[in-house]
């Protein structure tokens, strides 16, 4: 059996299926990255980059609006307009047998 490390996406709706979304949503996913705080900052930045690029995509605006609501701390960082290029931050990322493993 496949055990996923951050989501089954198969399994979830539409609307749920983006990293940034897991990010900031899922408590399991947040307990799992030892450096969750730096992740999740870090792919908002990212994501309000490559935002800017499709300005006027109603699923992008969709998804902002959505996660706004779901996330407290998504609506914070969002507000502070940082952008980021990718430099392939490592995620520290907790098994289920409490070792770290490092993932890009």
């Amino acid at each position: 059996m496949h055990v996923p490390y951050f989501a089954d996406f198969a399994a979830l709706p539409k609307q749920e299926r983006s990293m940034l979304w897991q990010m900031y949503t899922n408590e399991t996913l947040r307990s799992r990255i030892v450096n969750w705080k730096e992740c999740a900052l870090y792919a908002s930045a990212i994501f309000r980059g490559f935002m800017d690029r499709e300005a006027g995509d109603p699923r992008f605006a969709g998804l902002v609006e959505d996660l706004k609501q779901a996330s407290p701390l998504f609506e914070e960082q969002w507000e502070r307009y940082e952008v980021r290029k990718k430099s392939g931050l490592m995620i520290r990322f907790m098994n289920t047998d409490f070792t770290v493993q490092p993932l890009r």
